[in-house]
């Protein structure tokens, strides 16, 4: 994804998001059938093949949703919709909002989690510490299935009309990929972007240890519970998020710092959490079950965690919106 993320995003400029987005969605097939290969079969190779396959569709997958997400609406709009939360307009049909948009990309994890828990729920032993049924890999598949034939349905930047009469600009064929690899440098080169890379570790690194502190502590329809109940906070989080950044009431550049300084403080009050919980959970090593004593305080350092997370990515892809490409390459 680090190596290929760059590629498509040239790639796009000068032919098509549309395409891009497309062939995001061909290599997380192969992943969850990895997954559940070897699950079912241990197979080994299947997993790394699926990993790579998966890494070249996330990097043309999250590059293309995310210049799409923070391109079509207008700059006031991309928190949300604007006014068209309080209104009907036929223009909004054609935007594409980050909080809307993160939010929605949560139905399959909820769509899955909700199986899972289904299944786990009254399953032998399914209330200690062990690997998710296959099952739910099969539902994996079935939905990474669909998003080839959806993301045909995405409208090109050139049938999309925002409400004050513009088009949203990606595409420029004049512009060889020698030269848009040259722009990407001198945008890598800005300080906006120097000034954003310690907020993007903050936001990504945490993940793994999350994962890891799942699966080391809780049963598996504890981990399943906590993942259902997280994706319905997430997508709460997204919209809550989407409003405040499209609020009138604070100047937009006041609103981004307090909007930061409060995920900021979130972050460290979850940190705190987790690692007083870790210190005492190392020790008794417990496989925590949600009928069991100290699952609400165990989960609730993940909540806390994840409320962080969600609200820090919608924030990013604001932040990245509201920059003009004009801004970012003139910066000295």
């Amino acid at each position: 994804m680090v190596l290929f993320s760059p590629f498509t995003a040239i790639v796009g400029n000068k032919y098509s998001l549309k395409w891009v987005l497309v062939f995001g969605t061909l290599g997380y097939v192969p992943y969850c059938a990895a997954l559940y290969c070897n699950s079912v079969y241990g197979t080994q190779w299947f997993m790394i093949f699926g990993a790579a396959t998966c890494g070249f569709s996330a990097s043309a997958l999250w590059t293309a949703e995310g210049a799409i997400a923070v391109g079509y609406p207008e700059a006031n709009r991309r928190g949300t919709c604007g006014e068209c939360w309080k209104k009907q307009c036929q223009t909004c049909t054609n935007n594409v909002k980050v909080a809307i948009w993160m939010s929605l990309n949560k139905i399959g994890r909820l769509i899955a989690s909700s199986i899972q828990l289904g299944i786990s729920v009254n399953q032998k032993d399914s209330n200690k510490a062990g690997a998710i049924d296959p099952q739910v890999y099969l539902v994996l598949i079935g939905l990474t299935c669909a998003g080839l034939p959806l993301s045909l349905l995405i409208s090109p930047p050139e049938k999309v009309i925002r409400r004050d009469g513009t088009k949203p600009v990606f595409t420029s064929r004049q512009t060889t990929l020698k030269q848009g690899c040259r722009d990407f440098w001198a945008v890598c080169k800005t300080k906006h972007i120097y000034m954003l890379i310690p907020i993007f570790i903050t936001a990504q690194w945490g993940q793994t240890y999350n994962g890891n502190y799942l699966a080391a502590y809780f049963s598996v329809r504890g981990r399943t519970l906590a993942g259902f109940v997280v994706t319905i906070v997430a997508i709460i989080v997204n919209l809550l998020m989407g409003f405040a950044m499209d609020s009138e009431f604070v100047r937009r550049p006041n609103r981004a710092r307090y909007l930061w300084g409060i995920i900021a403080t979130v972050y460290i009050v979850s940190w705190i959490y987790q690692f007083i919980n870790e210190v005492d959970f190392s020790r008794h090593e417990p496989e925590l079950d949600f009928v069991d004593g100290g699952y609400g305080r165990g989960v609730g350092a993940y909540m806390v965690y994840r409320i962080a997370y969600e609200a820090c990515g919608t924030w990013m892809y604001w932040i990245l919106g509201t920059v003009s490409p004009g801004q970012l390459l003139s910066s000295k």
